[in-house]
């Protein structure tokens, strides 16, 4: 009753109709099982789900969805976050608004929307998920957008190549080659290193397993580096 009534109020829906709707959502959110249960009976996170289910059930104008999801385990958090974009696109008119609050980078960047950086109030970039991924406007959006945070080491420019310390330095690619000589803070991603016997030496402080991924936290002398492994490891 306590979703079915969403569209009774709000439509003007019949209640058989509106019972109809009422399974649909229970099922898009995955706990049709509990359509019959009180609000008290139900899980922190399933009552987060009811809330979703009965906010897309009244076809809102202007969704807003804050971190929808924290609640969940990992494997239902997947699922749903995959259903989230059936949702945006099946469910949702053309003319309706879905604000998405996320901590999570993965979160906003799978559903593939229009992104807004926020820190403390305010907006530090906003365009398409991929523009923000791939060209952050400060060091600030690079972390914040990057999961875990991006590397960002302080070094040079000079000889044509790029100096992080005495013992780190390499040939400077392509796409920075008309940078000028001088000192900079370098980005790079967890995911865009790999371990290779003919490459730096670093020592291993942690090896983290997090799910099916593995990072690892290293260091030589003052520079620190988190290093993304899409396997489980041991180290």
């Amino acid at each position: 009753d306590n979703l079915t009534l969403a569209p009774i109020w709000v439509k003007k829906t019949p209640k058989k109709e509106a019972e109809a709707i009422a399974m649909k959502y229970l099922e898009r959110v995955k706990i049709p099982d509990q359509a019959l249960k009180f609000p008290g009976q139900l899980s922190g996170g399933q009552q987060q789900r009811v809330a979703l289910a009965r906010s897309l059930a009244k076809k809102a104008k202007i969704l807003l969805l804050d971190e929808p999801l924290v609640n969940l385990d990992y494997k239902l958090r997947e699922d749903l976050r995959n259903e989230f974009k059936n949702i945006i696109t099946s469910d949702l008119s053309a003319n309706s608004i879905l604000l998405y609050a996320s901590t999570d980078p993965l979160e906003a960047m799978q559903l593939n929307g229009d992104i807004i950086v926020l820190d403390e109030g305010k907006i530090l970039q906003n365009g398409t998920a991929k523009d923000v991924f791939e060209n952050p406007t400060n060091i600030k959006v690079s972390e914040i957008t990057n999961d875990p945070a991006m590397n960002i080491l302080k070094g040079s420019i000079d000889s044509n190549k790029i100096i992080l310390n005495e013992n780190v330095q390499f040939k400077i690619p392509k796409h920075l080659k008309n940078i000028q000589a001088g000192t900079y803070h370098f980005g790079i991603r967890a995911s865009d290193m790999i371990l290779d016997d003919k490459g730096f030496d670093f020592n291993i402080d942690i090896a983290e397993i997090s799910g099916s991924e593995t990072f690892l936290h290293l260091h030589q002398n003052v520079l620190n580096i988190v290093l993304l492994i899409e396997e489980v490891r041991n180290f």
